[in-house]
């Protein structure tokens, strides 16, 4: 990946706005038990489908008929759906789950249902 900084100085990186000048990936597509996501080339995550345990990853359990940009989570180069929850790996290797957690599926450290990505410790 290719990033070019605006206005920045070179101490600040870590707080720096970046503007993405190539393709993340080719991009991945995943469904699980009845919902679809979408990692774009450029990274922005695109969620369909049933949500009835917070697995589109949008802050609620609404179902979602049409492809929505999922606006808390970018960088993602990998997704992976379950039956009722969603993984989604970004470029810098963090990882990101949500949706069910039951028997602590998320890695999250609980069995707390989750409606919008959470870190997991990797």
């Amino acid at each position: 990946m290719r990033a070019t900084r605006s206005s920045v100085l070179d101490s600040a990186v870590a707080t720096a706005a970046y503007t993405l000048t190539s393709a993340l990936g080719p991009g991945a597509v995943t469904t699980g038990g009845a919902h679809t996501v979408v990692a774009a080339p450029d990274g922005r995550l695109y969620v369909w489908g049933n949500n009835g345990n917070g697995q589109l990853g949008k802050g609620n359990t609404a179902v979602q008929t049409t492809p929505i940009v999922l606006n808390t989570i970018t960088g993602v180069t990998a997704v992976s759906g379950g039956l009722a929850h969603t993984l989604a790996l970004r470029w810098d290797g963090q990882l990101y789950a949500f949706g069910s957690n039951v028997n602590g599926r998320l890695g999250d450290g609980t069995t707390d249902q989750r409606t919008l990505p959470v870190h997991v410790s990797t």
